[in-house]
């Protein structure tokens, strides 16, 4: 009876170990804090922040600044995820820059993030996450299947940066696209010739979330 009850509870002990396997040797997550920049003229926007943390399976974000009063505001992920091949740009304080976009050894993407109406306080908050290997919400791939569209390939490897991007003040007839869209109500000239809205589209912030 000793014999069968010790078998048991060895049987338990090594069940509740394979359960339990996975998280202990499970990488803990990685924090990281950045300011939010102007694109016009490249200062700091005050009391604004972003987080991201990382997993062994992707990345989230927790990002507050201001912005218009009113307007339809997004946020887009753009993902350098072999940043050791970026050249930067002139001027430019992170490692990736614009150009890398179209380096294919960056292996780059550009993926919708999130996106609301900015109340009248110009408060702007958002969360938001996404998964390794998930190519969803890719507003490029107009110009070709796959365009700027690699997806998170690792998540502890790749540069994130978070665009803050306005589509002019809330228009009732362009809703909800004007909020989950990259073109949605923009001008063709403000949005690489894919909006036929009549609302001045401009990239107005970014944070950058560069890995060592």
């Amino acid at each position: 009876m000793k014999r069968v009850l010790l078998l048991s509870q060895l049987a338990a002990a090594l069940a509740l170990t394979a359960v339990l396997a996975p998280t202990a040797n499970s990488a803990p997550a990685q924090h990281s804090i950045s300011a939010l920049w102007r694109f016009s003229d490249g200062s700091v926007v005050e009391g604004a922040s972003s987080q991201l943390t990382r997993t062994d399976s992707g990345i989230s974000l927790s990002q507050q600044t201001s912005a218009p009063a009113g307007h339809a505001v997004t946020v887009w992920w753009v993902i350098f995820n072999n940043p050791e091949n970026c050249a930067g740009a002139p001027g430019v304080p992170t490692r990736c820059a614009e150009p890398d976009l179209f380096n294919p050894a960056v292996e780059a993407s550009v993926q919708y993030a999130a996106g609301h109406v900015v109340g009248a306080a110009g408060a702007h908050r958002v969360g938001s996450y996404l998964s390794e290997g998930d190519t969803t919400n890719c507003p490029f791939e107009a110009f070709g299947e796959g365009f700027l569209c690699a997806g998170l390939i690792d998540a502890r490897k790749a540069d994130v940066h978070l665009v803050v991007r306005t589509h002019g003040p809330k228009l009732t007839a362009f809703m909800p696209g004007q909020i989950k869209s990259f073109e949605v109500a923009c001008t063709p000239e403000s949005s690489l010739g894919l909006g036929d809205g009549p609302n001045t589209c401009v990239d107005i912030q970014f944070a950058a979330h560069e890995t060592a």
